[in-house]
């Protein structure tokens, strides 16, 4: 006995949960990191925790880096989508259009 294939319709619907779950977990680090931005900021722009300036060079080289990653996951989000826009077609029955894409 095979074990279970998932078809067509199972497959994007996955791939299209997988997308939406990955763009709110990157909502919230991105909401997260901006209060992390604020808070060492302050709302005075006044660095109210003292920091120096390495502390601040510190602070940006890291939240590049932070940046830098969502980025990359939004390129990799957005090529599933693509993989999501050529094998949709096939499921509603627009073959003529999956295979020209």
């Amino acid at each position: 006995m095979q074990p279970h294939r998932p078809g067509l319709e199972e497959i994007l619907a996955d791939l299209l949960e997988s997308v939406a779950l990955e763009q709110m977990a990157d909502a919230y680090l991105l909401n997260a990191l901006a209060d992390k931005i604020r808070a060492f900021i302050g709302p005075h722009l006044d660095f109210p925790g003292g920091a120096t300036t390495e502390d601040i060079v510190a602070f940006a080289t890291q939240t590049s880096a932070s940046l830098a990653s969502m980025a990359s996951r939004q390129t990799s989000l957005a090529d599933r989508m693509r993989i999501i826009e050529r094998l949709e077609p096939m499921l509603t029955g627009r073959q003529a259009e999956a295979v020209k894409a």
